[in-house]
């Protein structure tokens, strides 16, 4: 397959330099005289290739959030930017919002890195980073999206995307930005100072979120108890994020880097494995505990020959104190409930070396280290509670005598990425990464290749193919001492394979584009429970086809009309058995709609009006239990299609900022299936929800 892809890659360059050589000269006259016309208002992205460029001209199927899409449509959490981002589907473990990406999923959130600033967020524990967690929008610049591996450059973690949230630098704040926010579900809070002195850029933000969140209602039909206990009525928690905060500061100035994170995330676990639970009567919290601190610094030499080199050393904590009502409540098993969690505390140092250079005029080079050692001080695995238990706070319990290994990891990375410019219309980019994992996995070389193409009529082609890898983290394979958590040490390494066809039209009034892609996952790693054990397992191989449309229309500067077409198609014969049900990607809906509209009525304010249209998703739930809470009884379901529709109002007056936002405005009952392999319960989301913020500037 691999030979074939680098075949029919060779073969198309060939054949576009045949085409295209002879012509090369007239046609850069031409393009350089249409290129402010083409490129008019492109913002730049750096994810793509490590350096800025244009995003027309990335090499990837990548999508940019603003800080004014931000501000206009009142994103509080990467999660919501997600829902309305081409290529990623919706889903939901019972403690996660998880994300899919085209079609490809598992019960965790380790399958796509979220970088900030380019700094690696996701852990080594279990290799996730939460998607719900609050970072400080107002401090939020852009967010970057890349569908498809990034292994070839970002390495583990990047299997099915990498997400890169840049913050604003201080000069554009240039003050201080004052922000409160109360609504349905609670509040938030936030204050960010920004400033430049002569060579000095100054950012600082912190976010302080306190919600309660939104009770949804889940009727005695729909949700099973255990074998001899009466059904009853229940309600799932969505939303519910007590004490949260986020503080984030930058310095940089022209040689050098400096950020530092910290954020304590905290949120009430939505619905137990099977069923849902009685928050009321829970003598321990079911929460889900997170803090996180790091420290990023970076320093780059400006060398004689035009070169640079960049060292960059950095250091994560990260610590998870997760008491998660995976099984039962208190209420149906006194006096604690079935529960599991974890409790983990690990670090990440890490150092990057990268050196890029001009060979040419038209060849830029990158190469580079990138080496991670994570220390795990403290790895408490799945502590399913007995009658011995030890009290650790209201939050946390745990089974004593249920622990797992300490010790230590090392990852080695090593990338080149060479860009050469053809001619005045085409660049080629071709690289790879080498990645080690000491005795946890073999080693892998993830290859990448990609032409980027403009002719004169605003068309660009991209051509693209890249390979990801993701080694089986430190929770994979190993096992608690009391056997509740059992280690696959002979799991499978997780490997993707994606190629891409993109046509981009740009004007400035006018976006159109098309992607059609083709996605092969080998061997994805999810969470399995049987007989109330816990362990993780290759759950299959899956290979998806399928196109995501844009189009972006300034009808009038008063007005803004976008919408998106996102398709995931199994390949018949190459699909798992165990990820399809009737024909259908399990889980995943096979088309979404996305549209928006902006308006500017007036100078003063910005009415945002968007929304997604979901088709029907197939997808199982458990029915029955037994006395001992497990499944005896399973349905295949089908989800209706569902329309939400969200909308923003924001009034600006001098120095202050006045937004109401409001989402699920038509008030509609809808569900998203859950990401366990069937077992479970679709989630219910919240109905009608409603913000009001006002933000200053001093």
């Amino acid at each position: 397959m691999r030979k074939s892809l680098l075949f029919l890659l060779v073969a198309f360059i060939m054949n576009v330099l045949s085409l295209h050589v002879s012509l090369a000269e007239w046609e850069a006259d031409k393009i350089e005289s249409e290129e402010e016309l083409l490129f008019m208002e492109i913002p730049m992205v750096i994810t793509s290739t490590l350096r800025e460029q244009k995003i027309s001209q990335a090499p990837s199927p990548i999508t940019l959030v603003t800080k004014e899409e931000i501000q206009k449509r009142g994103y509080r959490r990467l999660s919501e930017v997600l829902e309305d981002v081409p290529g990623f589907e919706p889903l939901a473990d019972l403690n996660e919002v998880v994300p899919a990406v085209r079609g490809a999923f598992s019960s965790t959130t380790n399958k796509v890195l979220i970088l900030v600033n380019g700094h690696r967020m996701n852990g080594l524990f279990l290799g996730r980073y939460n998607i719900d967690q609050f970072i400080g929008m107002d401090a939020v610049e852009r967010i970057e999206f890349v569908r498809g591996g990034g292994s070839a450059l970002y390495g583990a973690g990047a299997l099915l995307g990498v997400i890169n949230i840049i913050t604003k630098k201080g000069a554009e704040i240039d003050g201080t930005l004052v922000k409160v926010e109360v609504g349905s579900e609670g509040y938030e809070s936030s204050v960010t100072y920004g400033r430049k002195k002569d060579d000095m850029d100054i950012l600082w933000n912190v976010t302080v979120v306190d919600t309660d969140g939104t009770e949804v209602d889940v009727p005695a039909s729909e949700n099973p108890v255990p074998s001899g206990q009466p059904a009853r009525d229940g309600v799932v928690y969505c939303n519910r994020y007590p004490e949260n905060w986020s503080a984030v500061g930058t310095v940089n100035t022209k040689n050098t880097s400096l950020m530092m994170r910290m954020e304590h995330t905290e949120r009430v676990i939505p619905r137990t494995l099977y069923t849902t639970y009685d928050l009321s009567v829970e003598p321990l919290h079911p929460r889900y505990n997170e803090q996180n601190f790091l420290a990023d610094y970076k320093y780059t030499f400006y060398l004689d020959n035009g070169a640079k080199l960049s060292l960059n050393p950095h250091i994560t904590y990260i610590g998870y104190w997760d008491q998660s009502v995976h099984i039962a409540g208190a209420d149906l098993f006194p006096p604690y409930g079935r529960r599991s969690g974890s409790l983990n505390e690990h670090n990440i140092a890490g150092l990057k070396v990268f050196y890029e250079k001009d060979i040419r005029d038209d060849l830029n080079l990158i190469t580079g280290i990138d080496f991670l050692r994570a220390a795990f001080l403290r790895t408490d695995v799945n502590n399913v509670v007995t009658d011995t238990t030890t009290v650790v706070s209201p939050e946390i319990i745990i089974d004593p005598d249920s622990q797992g290994p300490k010790g230590s990891w090392l990852i080695g990375g090593y990338l080149v990425q060479a860009e050469w410019k053809v001619n005045q219309p085409m660049t080629i980019t071709l690289g790879g990464r080498y990645d080690t994992f000491e005795d946890r996995a073999d080693p892998q070389f993830t290859p990448r290749a990609a032409v980027v193409y403009t002719t004169m009529q605003n068309l660009i082609v991209k051509l693209m193919y890249n390979s990801s890898y993701f080694a089986p983290q430190w929770i994979h394979t190993n096992k608690s001492s009391t056997g509740q958590y059992l280690g696959a040490p002979d799991i499978d390494p997780e490997e993707s394979r994606n190629c891409d066809l993109i046509f981009e039209y740009n004007t400035n009034k006018l976006l159109l584009s098309a992607d059609f892609y083709q996605s092969k996952v080998s061997g994805l790693i999810s969470n399995v429970v049987r007989d109330n054990i816990f362990t993780y397992e290759n759950v299959g191989d899956s290979q998806y086809r399928g196109m995501e449309l844009v189009a972006k229309y300034d009808i009038h500067k008063l007005a803004k009309l976008e919408g998106s077409w996102s398709s995931a198609f199994p390949v018949e014969g190459r699909t798992s058995s165990s990820l399809l049900q009737n024909g259908q990607i399990k889980d995943i809906p096979e088309n979404i709609f996305r549209y928006g509209l902006t308006l500017k009525p007036v100078k003063t304010l910005d009415v945002a009006l968007w929304g997604r249209y979901l088709t029907s998703v197939e997808t199982t739930e458990v029915t029955a239990l037994a006395a001992s809470n497990t499944p005896t009884a399973t349905r295949e379901i089908s989800l209706p299609c569902v329309m939400i529709l969200d909308t923003a109002m924001t009034y600006y007056i001098k120095d202050l900022t006045l937004q109401f936002k409001a989402t699920n405005i038509t008030d509609k009952d809808y569900r998203i299936a859950g990401a366990r392999n069937g077992i479970g319960l679709p989630l219910p989301m919240p109905g009608f929800v409603y913000e009001f913020s006002i933000s200053g500037k001093f």
